[in-house]
């Protein structure tokens, strides 16, 4: 599934794409059949030079996601690929990669040393997970995305197959401490168990879903998950979702740890225990403030943009005037130092709409509230491996629409790196109208959005991007 929003988001920016996979795979996620690429089947046996061999044009980009490849496997696929990049989060095996995607909680490039080659780019944290552009839709216009202090519908959500039966565990549990809730469980159509899940439907107020086709909204309207570990985590994180995850493989253990140290989910330890597990689900419905403690520590891990800043990263990054390349990456509480300098600049506040300039504490605490902000999306601009700027996103509500801001540092001016920003950002953020506020008197600015594809609306200052429209990035690659 993070392949498939990951193949989308390159598609959207004028990249082909192809899957090869084994058999157990097309039927275990029915919607690679709708690609309308054919998609090479494997067997275990098929070496990477079979797969050069059945490919159907050139390869820029092999991307590899599967815990049992490492180096030699992926120093084979050079013979037909210009490029390898690797999902990883074990960070426990050598790989001979060009970027390496890793969004495991906590997680450190210092996992990687000496595993990977020098030049690889690492793309770590968990803004970096590919998620279904549905969950940031939904992330931004659900009403709320927190924990209501009455409880009442569940999600059963342990992955597509549900191969250690967690459904019908949880449905035991529930039936066990005698819960008045509704209940609904999201199964894939391979799931192995899912006749004896729907016996037990009788028991209790609950639904079965096969093949789900919205699980943001499912997630959204649900006041507690209980789920499995993999990319669904961050599915429930991006939507700030409560949730008791139990443990259904060995991959998903660190992810696990970490989410339930960092107080955003709840560890199932024994969901066999009908009694132990009722215990601790009744426990958890029953204290709103935990359910909004944890609610609160979610949404901040996860934005849901992840496919498109992987998407961003393997295409080949625009060049300012002096060759650097310029780029995007997530603000953290580690960028307060030099954005508080540069708002400290003369020039900078010119011409902007509250032009006090910030005191040291008046920024600490609006830098607070941008970052817990779950409707603003808040970029450093880079111009080669240095912060050159800021690139902001706030949505507004009565206009459907998100807000963009911009700065870059007088030491990176008149490098054409404000223009590279806005495309980057427009790819970021490509199915959202986007409105700009612009003095009449700062030119340069009128001639950026200008250039940028944004034209003036009826509202006096106001210019505007309408969706999808992409430019500079759009490239045939494969």
């Amino acid at each position: 599934m993070r392949c498939l929003a990951f193949a989308d988001r390159l598609e959207d920016i004028g990249w082909q794409t192809q899957f090869a996979v084994s058999p157990e795979t097309v039927g275990a996620v029915p919607s690679l059949a709708s690609r309308q690429t054919e998609t090479i089947r494997l067997d275990e046996n098929d070496s990477p030079k079979d797969i050069g061999a059945r490919l159907d044009r050139s390869c820029d980009l092999a991307v590899i996601d599967h815990y049992e490849r490492d180096a030699k496997y992926e120093t084979a696929c050079r013979d037909w690929a210009k490029r390898v990049f690797i999902f990883d989060d074990l960070a426990d095996r050598k790989h001979d990669c060009d970027m390496i995607a890793d969004f495991t909680p906590g997680r450190t490039s210092d996992a990687y040393e000496g595993k990977i080659p020098e030049h690889c780019r690492k793309l770590i944290g968990a803004n970096h997970a590919p998620l279904r552009r549905s969950f940031f839709r939904t992330r931004i216009v659900a009403p709320d995305g927190g924990a209501s202090d009455q409880p009442r519908h569940i999600l059963i959500s342990p992955g597509a197959t549900d191969p250690t039966d967690i459904s019908s565990h949880a449905l035991d549990a529930i039936r066990h401490a005698g819960l008045d809730v509704s209940v609904t469980i999201a199964l894939g159509s391979a799931a192995p168990h899912k006749e004896k899940v729907d016996a037990k439907l009788s028991d209790h107020d609950a639904e079965l879903l096969i093949d789900c086709n919205d699980m943001a909204g499912e997630i959204s309207r649900a006041d507690l998950v209980i789920g499995a570990g993999g990319m669904s985590a961050w599915e429930r994180c991006c939507l700030g979702k409560p949730t008791l995850m139990a443990v259904t493989a060995a991959n998903q253990k660190a992810n696990a740890a970490a989410l339930s140290e960092m107080g955003a989910i709840q560890v199932v330890e024994a969901p066999e225990d009908s009694h132990l597990f009722g215990q601790t689900i009744s426990g958890l419905l029953s204290d709103a403030n935990a359910l909004r403690n944890m609610k609160n520590r979610a949404i901040e891990l996860c934005d849901g943009l992840g496919s498109a800043r992987l998407a961003i990263a393997a295409t080949p990054a625009p060049k300012a005037k002096d060759g650097k390349p310029v780029s995007l990456r997530p603000v953290t509480r580690e960028d307060s130092d030099i954005m508080f300098a540069w708002q400290q600049e003369p020039e900078m506040r010119r011409y902007a709409r509250n032009r006090q300039t910030p005191k040291r504490d008046e920024h600490e605490s609006w830098l607070a509230n941008k970052l817990a902000d779950p409707r603003c999306i808040f970029n450093i601009i880079t111009h080669g491996d240095t912060p050159a700027g800021v690139l902001r996103f706030d949505y507004r509500q009565e206009n459907e629409g998100f807000e963009i801001s911009i700065l870059v540092g007088s030491e990176q001016h008149n490098l054409g790196i404000a223009g590279h920003a806005l495309a980057l950002g427009r790819v970021l953020i490509d199915d959202w109208d986007l409105l700009a506020y612009v003095d009449s008197e700062n030119r340069s600015s009128l001639r950026l959005f200008e250039h940028a594809g944004y034209s003036p609306t009826s509202s006096e200052g106001w210019w505007c991007a309408p969706a999808k429209e992409i430019r500079d990035l759009s490239l045939t690659t494969h």
